[in-house]
């Protein structure tokens, strides 16, 4: 038996709804550290992209080196 999980396809998965689920599972799971993790680092991700949501197609690792530069302290 197939579910929609299993149909849905990459261009349809969205990253702030991936992190949003993985920090319901690990708060479910009792691992409340770890989801403050994800939630810290989905905020920063989000504050880079002005709250567009990114497909994860659309990960490249520029993007993640600008957003890497975007946090450090000091930048120009």
């Amino acid at each position: 038996m197939t579910t929609n999980r299993t149909k849905r396809r990459p261009s349809e998965v969205y990253l702030f709804r991936t992190i949003d689920t993985l920090i319901f599972r690990r708060r479910s799971a009792g691992r409340d550290a770890t989801a403050d993790l994800y939630r810290a680092a989905g905020n920063w991700f989000r504050k880079f992209r002005n709250g567009r949501d990114l497909c994860l197609l659309g990960m490249t690792p520029s993007l993640v080196d600008a957003l890497s530069l975007s946090c450090r302290p000091g930048k120009s």
